[in-house]
């Protein structure tokens, strides 16, 4: 009779467990609603008005939803003179799917055929020799793909769903009311809409909203293969949901990630008994605080390898910057007095000098430093002082945040195919202290949400160009002053 009843209790709790394993595996979330953002003239209005887009939605028989996405290149190497830039995605070998790196490295001895995929959606294919191809790819889902080779849907439901993808990261607002009708239509939520939802969500701030969809991806599908590093990392980066980047961190498969500098940073919760909440903080309506701008009569240079850098941040016009390859201008100002909170904004066109000669060999950045712990030492003798640092390198394919404090530091990387250091698109850095909240956006994003030593308290500003010819729009140094 024990043994019966042990046995049913091992089957009973053998059940449990694999009623939670498909929940967990399936996605027990519920995803968000997605929302009708406009009303219905004004959809009818805006989409009327709407260019076709070449390939947006283009396929072939038996592609794959799953891709490989360039985001940086080798100079010289066979993939920079076949002419492939960051953004093209890798969609066939030898005419079959590729659907990880490793598909690369399976080519064979023999010349073979790359199929790419252009931005703006051109299909191309160059020829690649036995070696190394000379560039860096991060997989990349394709929702249009899989919306079109999936479940056969009438045309109420597949054209505002098509209309939801093809403008995910272009208007979300239209995306979001497109989602909404394919919803009440009929779509039932899946990979694609939870996938888009995302997006859409990270584009309007909406990051409580862009984790819930996130939640609700399945891991082991085509989607889900492609959130390392992006975006769900970097969400709750941008949320400052500091404990969900390290989950995040930790169940990425293949890839190991170091989080102890995250695991410093809810040391730094801990240490100021204090859960951090930049992410429901209305920032650009700095509630709470008025802004006092800074320029033109109040700054001051810290430290400066240039000379005239000072009288052309005073004058407001733009400027140019210029470091030839393998040399750095690096400039420190501030405001005469000590400075508590800030608001750091930099609009700039910028291309390399030259040749790339390394890593940090091109690079242009910014940044909030502690003018107390920097002194007057020479940039190889500066200590780790920078309270938010962004920046841009080599081709534009990312943008680096290192994110310091006296004792610890974050770095990552946020990845955007529209980052082109191309000396024509205009970019715009943000950098936001107050008190022990410190904020990083990248053209009106969050990007990151991240606690600051709240002990510093004569912030100044650090500007530095490695290799690069650095065309500066605009600048606004700002102090946040408490009402």
């Amino acid at each position: 009779m024990q043994t019966r009843q042990k046995l049913a209790i091992t089957l009973a709790l053998a059940a449990v467990a694999l009623v939670v394993y498909w929940q967990t595996r399936e996605g027990s979330h519920v995803p968000p609603a997605f929302r009708q953002v406009m009303s219905d003239s004004d959809f009818e209005a805006r989409v009327s008005r709407l260019k076709p887009r070449s390939g947006e939605l283009a396929s072939t028989p038996g592609a794959s939803a799953l891709a490989l996405e360039v985001v940086e290149i080798t100079l010289g190497g066979q993939a920079d003179l076949g002419g492939v830039v960051p953004g093209d995605l890798l969609i066939t070998l030898n005419n079959s799917n590729i659907t990880a790196a490793s598909d690369l490295d399976a080519r064979g001895s023999s010349t073979a055929s790359l199929g790419l995929l252009t931005e703006s959606g051109k299909r191309r294919s160059i020829n690649v020799r036995p070696g190394k191809i000379g560039i860096i790819t991060v997989p990349y889902y394709r929702p249009e793909i899989a919306l079109i080779t999936g479940e056969r849907r009438p045309p109420e439901i597949l054209a505002p769903a098509e209309l939801g993808i093809a403008l995910r990261q272009i208007d979300p607002d239209l995306a979001e009311t497109a989602w909404h009708r394919a919803i009440a239509a009929g779509y039932k939520p899946d990979d694609v809409s939870n996938y888009c939802g995302m997006q859409i969500a990270l584009r309007q701030g909406r990051f409580d909203a862009a984790l819930a969809f996130s939640r609700c991806i399945d891991s082991d599908s085509d989607a889900g293969r492609s959130m390392f590093p992006q975006p769900q990392y970097r969400i709750a980066i941008a949320a400052g949901r500091l404990d969900e980047a390290i989950s995040a961190a930790r169940s990425t498969k293949g890839v190991k990630v170091d989080i102890s500098e995250l695991k410093a940073l809810v040391a730094i919760e801990k240490r100021q008994g204090r859960k951090f909440a930049a992410a429901t903080r209305p920032v650009d309506a700095l509630t709470g605080f008025r802004s006092v701008d800074l320029l033109p009569n109040s700054i001051e240079l810290a430290t400066q390898t240039d000379a005239s850098f000072l009288e052309r941040v005073r004058s407001a016009q733009p400027f140019e910057v210029e470091a030839p390859v393998a040399h750095t201008t690096s400039v420190f100002f501030g405001p005469k007095d000590p400075l508590k909170n800030a608001d750091f904004r930099i609009r700039f066109r910028a291309q390399q000098s030259g040749g790339a000669g390394g890593q940090y060999a091109n690079m242009f950045r910014v940044a909030l430093f502690d003018r107390v712990a920097h002194g007057p030492r020479a940039w190889g003798e500066i200590p780790n002082e920078f309270i938010l640092t962004a920046g841009m390198e080599a081709n534009g394919l990312a943008t680096q945040m290192h994110v310091g404090h006296a004792t610890e530091e974050i770095e990552f990387h946020y990845l955007d195919r529209t980052a082109r250091l191309d000396g024509k698109a205009i970019h715009e850095l943000r950098l936001i202290r107050i008190d022990g909240d410190g904020l990083i956006f990248f053209n009106d994003q969050r990007i990151a949400s991240v606690p600051v030593d709240q002990s510093i308290a004569n912030v100044g500003f650090f500007m530095q160009c490695v290799g690069m010819t650095v065309q500066v729009e605009s600048i606004e140094a700002r102090e946040l002053v408490a009402k």
